[in-house]
């Protein structure tokens, strides 16, 4: 009999596309066959729903409805943070054959199987048997290793959760709090996607600092597997400002590359008036000191950030605040997002609210603030030795990521997808892509 076929569809962040490898490694059990989506559809359907924003979530039901439209006769499973945090718009949605919250994900075999009886289907399963020992509270563990069949690099889960709730934020409510991945399967899928040929891997969770298991925090996981042989760097996932960070920092300085020169610590706001509001744990002076001590340390670091624009409060004086904060930083690059009350969070209920017009012309001042210091960092690179991973190669070219996260184009002769070369960075063309020779 033909393997059945499952397409899995993901929406959202990093963290998500962990868990849709660790999906793909569950229906390989299986013995059904992974494969990307396309018009044509497949056998199964599995869309990996996003719910941080309304928008989002609006998103993910949509998703689901057309894909039920244009597939009538595929199995359709939704799994994801709609699942948890908006499970009655989602049971509202005709079709749907199998739901699962993030933590039934790994419930997807028994449940599947299940679903498949009924159809007259068997499936063969040959489990994946980690080493058996007790896992510490907060610790969890997902009993398969992750698959990016159709990726040229992975994302490591190692982190779940949150703790911290700030006023603007779903997350934890759809994700739980702080658990960390255990130390030995965390491990064990590294080194299995070593072998599989990654040679980036992104170490991914809701807050990657938070790491914790069997007295290991995050420095020391990084320093275990970055001891593990093999040519291959690893990029850092969210992080968080903190003395955890600062570790870190200590750390990739003396990696000599095996930790990419790369940080993305969620600022949200350049004022300690509306971080206060959102309850986030650091207030400007930490951050900047951070940001201070990163540059000392791995002067040619990457620091890349999240801003939140009309958050509830946000009056022209905040907003000139931030903005100078902003400034005065020079990040990298800057993700830019306009507030989005999120139902089931207390920002939700804040005012006064901030006029969408004004929402607009603020992050228009941003986005063009934004790309003067995008400018200025890649053109701070020029003159460096910088280590890209090709993704895209010609004869006698090739174009992929710096470790410090900035696509470049490398000319010579016989580059090969996912190798790990050097450079020099010889200059910056007019659509903003470094090259080399």
């Amino acid at each position: 009999m033909k393997n059945l076929t499952a397409a899995i569809v993901t929406l959202g962040c990093r963290l998500n596309q962990a868990d849709s490898a660790l999906l793909t490694g569950r229906l390989r059990r299986m013995n059904i066959d992974p494969i990307p989506y396309t018009p044509a559809g497949a056998d199964l359907i599995l869309i990996n729903s996003c719910a941080v924003t309304a928008t989002a979530a609006r998103k993910s039901r949509q998703t689901a409805r057309q894909f039920r439209l244009r597939h009538p006769d595929s199995i359709l499973i939704l799994t994801g943070c709609a699942a948890d945090v908006d499970r009655p718009a989602v049971d509202a949605i005709d079709g749907i054959d199998l739901i699962l919250t993030n933590e039934e994900k790994k419930q997807l075999e028994p449940k599947l199987r299940e679903l498949l009886l009924r159809r007259g289907r068997t499936l063969l399963q040959t489990p994946y048997q980690p080493e058996s020992h007790a896992l510490e509270p907060n610790v969890f563990a997902e009993h398969v290793l992750s698959e990016f069949p159709y990726k040229s690099r992975a994302n490591l889960k190692v982190q779940e959760g949150c703790n911290n709730f700030c006023s603007y934020c779903i997350v934890p409510f759809a994700r739980g709090r702080e658990r960390s991945r255990d130390f030995q399967e965390t491990m064990d899928d590294f080194k299995r996607l070593l072998d599989a040929g990654f040679r980036e891997i992104a170490l991914t969770g809701i807050n990657i600092c938070a790491y914790s298991c069997e007295g290991r925090r995050l420095p020391d996981l990084l320093e275990k597997l970055i001891s593990v042989e093999g040519e291959f760097r690893l990029r850092l996932g969210s992080t968080e400002p903190g003395e955890i960070l600062l570790r870190v920092i200590e750390l990739m300085a003396d990696a000599n590359g095996k930790i990419c020169e790369f940080l993305h610590p969620s600022l949200q706001h350049g004022s300690d008036t509306i971080l206060k509001a959102m309850n986030r744990h650091y207030l400007t002076g930490m951050y900047r000191e951070f940001v201070d001590r990163a540059r000392e340390k791995v002067p040619h670091i990457h620091i890349g950030t999240d801003l939140i624009i009309g958050f509830p409060g946000e009056t022209d004086e905040l907003f000139e605040e931030s903005f100078a904060f902003v400034k005065s930083i020079g990040f990298s690059n800057m993700h830019l997002f306009p507030f989005s009350p999120r139902e089931g969070t207390r920002a939700a209920r804040m005012t006064p609210r901030v006029h969408g017009d004004q929402v607009e012309k603020r992050i228009a001042r941003l986005h063009c603030l934004a790309e003067e210091m995008s400018t200025a960092y890649r053109s701070s690179l020029i003159g460096t030795t910088q280590t890209v991973i090709p993704e895209e190669c010609t004869g006698d070219s090739g174009t992929g990521w710096t470790g410090t996260y900035i696509r470049t184009r490398v000319r010579r002769n016989g580059l090969k997808p996912g190798e790990l070369i050097q450079t020099t960075i010889l200059g910056l063309d007019h659509s903003g892509i470094l090259f080399g020779d």
